[in-house]
């Protein structure tokens, strides 16, 4: 893997948040990315700072005290304008109406996290429903008109607590979870519960960073590899880069005929005849695939590598009927 050590980053503007304490998260309001100029950052003596940013300067617009520890997550909800949610290591999870000025929650759940709140993510594709990680080693679903209690909960891996949430840029269903001492999982929200998927233990250390690749990963596996992403197997060789070795091979090369995620996921990737429609399960193995990138913390150690799980398979299921 290849460092780039030469790349220039260039401070626009700054600003002091706290003389005391340290600044833990962030979160860009994206309700409408246009307009939105607002960041909230969470504090580790509680805390919470809204700031403004307009013509390349900082303000800080708020800021209070919504609970008694560390604030590890702020998550603005990306579909209800000025509504932000916060957790903390006091296992409360928050909700606030930004637009009003008494900084009363619109509602404080305290029961149901039995450790501190790591993550909180909205679903992207499940309308009024956002999800959140514990050092409890539990993600839970929530319904925002509900939130005395989750919709469901279920324990993403044992030993580990949920300290990263992740959702795939195109599939609102699945989700990377950075599990700490259990390593990452991907999950899948279903109608009937949640649903551990693939499991990578690749990593000798604290798992803390997750993300997934958000480009054309057919585009960058031949840039890397020589050869294009699609698998005549998912249960290959999924580990691509470690570090070490940047010359693994990852799949049979198949035809020039490769649908892309987007072409899949519309149902116009391929003609299989004057109907036009697609045989899935006979080119199954033309599936679009992913990339990962994860971090842990000790052995300072950075691996890229694929999911076995195809990313398109319930769009598929519903356009094969």
């Amino acid at each position: 893997m290849k460092v780039t050590e030469n790349v220039k980053i260039k401070e626009l503007v700054s600003e002091n948040i706290s003389c005391s304490s340290m600044c833990l998260t962030v979160d860009w309001d994206q309700f409408d990315a246009s307009l939105s100029s607002n960041i909230a950052v969470g504090l580790s003596d509680g805390l919470v700072s809204v700031v403004s940013l307009s013509e390349a300067q900082m303000q800080i617009e708020h800021t209070w005290k919504p609970h008694m520890f560390e604030v590890w997550t702020v998550s603005y909800d990306s579909q209800r304008r000025g509504i932000l949610y916060t957790g903390a290591d006091d296992c409360n999870f928050c909700g606030w109406d930004l637009r009003e000025s008494s900084y009363q929650p619109i509602f404080r759940n305290t029961k149901s996290h039995r450790m501190g709140i790591c993550s909180i993510q909205k679903c992207p594709a499940w309308e009024n429903c956002i999800i959140t990680g514990s050092y409890d080693e539990c993600l839970r679903l929530w319904d925002t008109r509900l939130m005395e209690k989750p919709v469901l909960q279920e324990s993403v891996g044992l030993g580990g607590g949920v300290w990263k949430l992740k959702f795939h840029p195109s599939n609102g269903n699945l989700v990377l979870a950075a599990c700490m001492h259990n390593g990452f999982a991907i999950v899948r929200l279903e109608d009937d519960g949640i649903k551990i998927v693939e499991e990578y233990k690749g990593h000798d250390s604290l798992a803390y960073g997750a993300d997934w690749f958000k480009g054309d990963v057919s585009k960058i596996e031949r840039c890397w590899l020589g050869v294009p992403c699609i698998e005549s197997s998912f249960h290959q060789e999924e580990h691509l880069l470690d570090g070490t070795d940047s010359s693994k091979n990852c799949g049979q090369q198949k035809d020039n005929n490769i649908a892309t995620a987007q072409q899949i996921a519309s149902g116009n990737s391929l003609d299989d005849g004057p109907s036009g429609k697609i045989n899935f399960e006979e080119r199954a193995c033309e599936r679009a695939c992913s990339l990962v990138a994860t971090c842990s913390f000790y052995d300072k150690a950075l691996h890229i590598w694929k999911p076995k799980t195809p990313v398109y398979d319930a769009i598929l299921d519903s356009t094969d009927d």
